[in-house]
């Protein structure tokens, strides 16, 4: 029954116990057996001893129970453990590739770094990023003392290979609390400019550096579909020509602001752009357009939302205005559309017909610019209707004129409007 308790004893301590204390308990029962051979006559007087070369024998076979048993416990925690970070990875990586958000994207990095160190014993995860003269620490995991923020250039340098390896480890022992080996792995499309330095007590597992490897792909995979999905965003979003945002984007822009605090919309409609576009061409054509839409830019308020709607269209979304604070802009956006631009060395002007509608919270987007594209034809026709009234008066008091005022061009009739005659001289 000694001898069970004994065994039994050694292969769980072999099992669970560090390796010293499960040699120390093996070498304590066997002089807990040889005194006993020792004592026997004074304990047991006259009692023959039991035989010495059996009990001598349970020595050897103690010792291999340790060493099988720390073999055998070795490959369980190892198992164990492989099997703990096979499911952090399977976790973050479907964390990292279920998202398009890249904040969300590197937190479940962040988090899947975490994981696999708790699965390893003792693994430490620093992430460093090149900046100027220094390291600066980008994340952490497993036990340290202290996070860093930032560690000396002089952690990194080149090994034997020209290869990037931890140089001078006294900053990450110092962080870590007690020395550990160190092992750099450049991160993916980082130019050698961001790394992982992995550290550990004896020596870094090979299987981690791996499973953070295999994690670390799967971010940089997920980060390239994350650009991949901004930049489609925006191409969606985004006027090709004018770099405007498009019909689609200020819809949803009013729509927001419908819902929020209201505003006002300007529908802006470019007059005598189509004669501009056939006489000079369509090169020409566009050009204007591009100039327009930076004119609408620098003229409209910071806040304020510019969209080409398609064509010769375009609006401007003014939240939480007044109204004669529209009315201003409206005013100051006419003025800037309508000076001269130089097109193929020629000066020439085209105008702006502005209508404007109010954006009241809880509005309708479609209605509200339905609104003010009505406004805009309301204010393309009273300006229309003011430039044959000047015309006519100038006709009727033009000397020299035989027929007089009665034999003025209706307006649809002249050869063109004087605000589309190229203006020559006319600046950019």
């Amino acid at each position: 029954m000694v001898f069970s308790f004994a065994f039994s004893g050694l292969w769980f301590r072999s099992l669970y116990g560090s390796v010293p204390r499960a040699v120390v308990r093996c070498a304590i029962y066997a002089a807990g057996i040889g005194s006993c051979l020792l004592l026997w006559p004074l304990v047991h007087p006259g009692v023959p001893a039991p035989a010495a070369a059996p009990l001598l024998g349970t020595f050897p076979v103690m010792f291999l129970v340790v060493v099988v048993g720390r073999m055998l416990g070795a490959n369980l925690f190892a198992r164990e453990q492989a099997a703990q970070r096979d499911a952090a990875l399977v976790a973050a990586g479907s964390r990292v590739l279920s998202t398009t958000d890249r904040g969300e994207v590197l937190a479940a990095a962040g988090a899947g770094c975490v994981e696999i160190a708790a699965a390893t014993p003792g693994l430490r995860l620093v992430a460093v990023t090149c900046s100027d003269d220094r390291l600066v620490v980008d994340g952490t995991a497993g036990e340290l003392v202290a996070e860093p923020t930032a560690l000396p250039a002089t952690v990194l340098g080149a090994g034997p290979d020209g290869a990037v390896v931890v140089a001078d480890a006294t900053a990450l022992d110092a962080a870590v609390g007690r020395r550990c080996a160190w092992v750099c792995v450049a991160l993916p499309d980082s130019d050698e400019r961001a790394w992982m330095l992995f550290g550990a007590p004896r020596a870094v597992p090979e299987e981690a550096v791996l499973a953070v490897r295999a994690l670390m792909n799967q971010v940089t995979l997920a980060l390239r579909n994350s650009q991949a999905h901004a930049e489609l965003t925006t191409a969606a979003r985004t006027d090709a020509l004018t770099g405007l945002p498009n019909r689609s984007a200020f819809h949803g822009a009013l729509a927001a602001s419908a819902s929020a605090d209201g505003g006002v919309v300007l529908f802006i409609d470019l007059d005598g752009f189509k004669a501009v576009n056939d006489r000079l061409g369509h090169r020409a054509g566009d050009a204007l357009l591009r100039e327009v839409a930076v004119r609408l830019r620098t003229s409209s308020r910071a806040g304020d939302t510019c969209a080409r709607l398609g064509g010769d269209e375009f609006a401007v979304l003014l939240p939480a205005t007044t109204p004669a604070d529209a009315e201003a802009v409206a005013e100051r956006l006419r003025q800037a559309v309508g000076a001269p631009v130089r097109l193929d060395d020629e000066g020439v002007r085209v105008g702006a017909s502005i209508g404007l509608a109010a954006a009241l919270p809880g509005s309708d987007a479609d209605h509200v610019l339905q609104c003010a594209d009505t406004a805009m034809y309301a204010d393309k026709d009273a300006r229309r209707a003011q430039e044959d009234a000047r015309r006519t008066e100038e006709d009727a008091r033009r000397p020299g004129d035989e027929a007089g005022a009665e034999h003025a061009l209706p307006r649809q009739h002249r050869a063109a409007d004087p605000a589309l005659v190229p203006v020559a001289g006319a600046g950019a």
